[in-house]
């Protein structure tokens, strides 16, 4: 009776202390993400003939994306103070689009309002998938943006590889279909 009642005593002090000592550090941590969506490209492998000629290979490229689950992270509506001291609402998401969009203008020399209606239309139809505004980019905007993508939520730049054939269309019926989809 005595064990039952000291391993009821010891129980008893261990929660005690999870629920008052502990308490705060478990409530920061229940309130951080716990997953994390992850896209991961798979790279295809080289074809090769019986010669070791490559028939298809694979070619870096680099893409500046967006992804909407991120920026739905900043909240759409908040309050500040204006200079008199009066409380008002500011759409915060929205404004934080429009500087984004403002940014990836200057860099990809596009035009800020179609980006800026991309994100809002396009990309929050599928907020985990990042949508590409821009393909074939040069390495150096690529890392030019890698490096905004820590300022920037929602600022994806992607490193993908593209399907090259330096033969042409030799092989095509063992490699598999390399053209575009005809209309016949």
């Amino acid at each position: 009776l005595n064990i039952i009642i000291l391993a009821l005593l010891l129980i008893l002090i261990r929660v005690w202390y999870l629920a008052v000592i502990q308490h705060d550090e478990h409530v920061v941590l229940s309130r951080k993400p716990q997953r994390r969506s992850m896209i991961e490209h798979v790279e295809r492998a080289t074809i090769r003939d019986r010669f070791n000629i490559p028939l298809a290979l694979n070619k870096i490229q680099y893409a500046a994306a967006v992804c909407y689950a991120d920026i739905r992270s900043i909240p759409s509506t908040k309050w500040e103070k204006d200079q008199n001291g009066k409380r008002r609402r500011v759409q915060a998401r929205a404004n934080y689009i429009h500087e984004l969009a403002q940014l990836l203008a200057r860099e990809l020399n596009l035009d800020a309002q179609h980006i800026e209606d991309t994100i809002h239309g396009k990309a929050s139809l599928f907020p985990h998938t990042p949508f590409v505004l821009k393909e074939d980019i040069s390495e150096d905007l690529y890392y030019r943006l890698k490096f905004l993508e820590t300022e920037w939520v929602g600022l994806r730049p992607e490193r993908k590889s593209k399907r090259y054939y330096p033969q042409g269309k030799v092989g095509s019926d063992v490699i598999g279909y390399m053209g575009a989809i005809s209309s016949n």
